[in-house]
């Protein structure tokens, strides 16, 4: 059932009425700061944070697709702006984690920054093939140190099994099980750990060493 919000947006668009556009948006400016404030869980100033500019554009973006097929507008511009708002955050996360790699690199000359940024092109390429992002190989990385050693060192020795890293490269997942018996390890352990095993066993697969000085 149609509001009379959702009416009245159907009529703005059908006579293209810029200013009764920029009205409404200017109006709904709270509903926008709510949407991002609700997904955030923390305070946006409107001033400096790109999130709220960000929420703006997702809702002139609604208001450009919407139609009464996608049922009312609020709910549909809420999805919009979600959906943005998360696609910003993903791209930030990916400057940040090439940032890291970058910057793991002794020599800070510009060939072998350009060197190393092939190589985590490259990286990502092949991660992709396995269904795995940057993102994820942070955001799994153990926390604790030792946990992360424990994880990278059963990488490397499974990189040097030939018939594991076949599995790994044909199956497109891990063997978890044979890496648990093989190494005499948990399987709560290398589950835990699969992606950052798995990251390792790519990087020596793959031979990209200054990827794998970062790792050493």
């Amino acid at each position: 059932m149609r509001t009379e919000l959702d009416n009245k947006i159907i009529q703005i668009k059908s006579t293209d009425n810029k200013e009764e556009i920029n009205r409404l948006i200017e109006d709904y400016q709270p509903f926008v700061l709510n949407v991002i404030t609700a997904l955030k869980k923390s305070y946006v100033d409107v001033d400096n944070d790109d999130e709220f500019s960000i929420g703006l554009m997702a809702f002139y973006e609604a208001l450009e697709k919407y139609n009464e097929a996608r049922g009312d507008f609020l709910s549909f511009a809420r999805l919009v702006i979600q959906s943005r708002i998360k696609d910003y955050w993903s791209q930030q996360k990916h400057e940040y984690t090439t940032n890291l790699l970058e910057d793991a690199v002794i020599e800070e000359n510009f060939d072998e920054k350009l060197l190393l940024r092939k190589e985590i092109e490259d990286f990502e390429k092949v991660l992709k093939s396995f269904g795995l992002t940057f993102e994820q190989l942070v955001d799994h990385t153990p926390k604790h140190i030792d946990t992360q050693k424990r994880a990278k060192k059963i990488g490397l020795q499974a990189a040097e099994q030939e018939d594991l890293m076949t599995h790994l490269y044909t199956k497109k997942r891990l063997p978890i099980t044979q890496i648990s018996r093989r190494f005499k390890v948990s399987l709560v352990i290398v589950k835990r750990s699969k992606i950052t095993i798995t990251s390792v066993m790519i990087i020596v697969k793959e031979k990209f060493s200054r990827i794998m000085e970062w790792i050493e």
